[in-house]
């Protein structure tokens, strides 16, 4: 397509031009970056400019070290985890289906005993109760697939895998990977 005499093609934007020591580096052959300390598993490493010895537990905990966490909200929990019950968060106005439900308990063999959905202010909150007992992760797939909240269940298979990676046995925790709030409160 042909442009018109009076169009003007978008200009790009100028870079920045290195200094006059960056481009005599250049023309020798050298990196306009400082060097750095590398060190590998034997402790050997190449020295530069500046060196800097960097260690992965150091440098990942030190910026949280001098943080102070507070938190405005506080969820006001009202469901613990129970290997027998599905928690469903829908965040959108409409009735959830229980269609789509269905379909997942068919498709995998069960039958749920009961479901129950309540409203919450920002959406629904369902809960599906069965008699069989399922695992963790069975339980964090199963409500991924009835169409709960991506983020929710995200986060609950992530709290899964790290309890068993790190052999988390304490009931406070064990119980709490899966919950339901039932509003949240100001902390102030």
């Amino acid at each position: 397509m042909p442009l018109a005499s009076n169009s003007r093609l978008p200009r790009r934007k100028a870079r920045p031009r290195p200094s006059s020591a960056a481009r005599l580096r250049n023309a020798a052959g050298g990196t306009t970056r400082p060097e750095s300390k590398s060190v590998s598993s034997t402790g050997a490493g190449a020295t530069g400019a500046t060196s800097t010895k960097t260690t992965r537990s150091k440098n990942l905990a030190a910026p949280f070290s001098r943080l102070t966490f507070r938190f405005a909200r506080v969820g006001k929990v009202e469901h613990v985890c129970d290997l027998r019950t599905a928690y469903l968060d829908y965040d959108r106005r409409a009735t959830p289906r229980l269609r789509p439900i269905w379909a997942v308990c068919r498709i995998i063999g069960v039958r749920p005993v009961w479901i129950e959905s309540k409203r919450t202010r920002h959406g629904w909150h369902v809960r599906v109760r069965f008699r069989d007992r399922f695992t963790a992760a069975e339980l964090v797939a199963f409500q991924a697939c009835c169409g709960s909240d991506p983020r929710r269940e995200a986060l609950n298979l992530m709290r899964v895998f790290n309890m068993r990676r790190s052999g988390v046995r304490s009931k406070f925790w064990v119980k709490r990977w899966n919950l339901l709030f039932s509003g949240k409160l100001d902390a102030r």
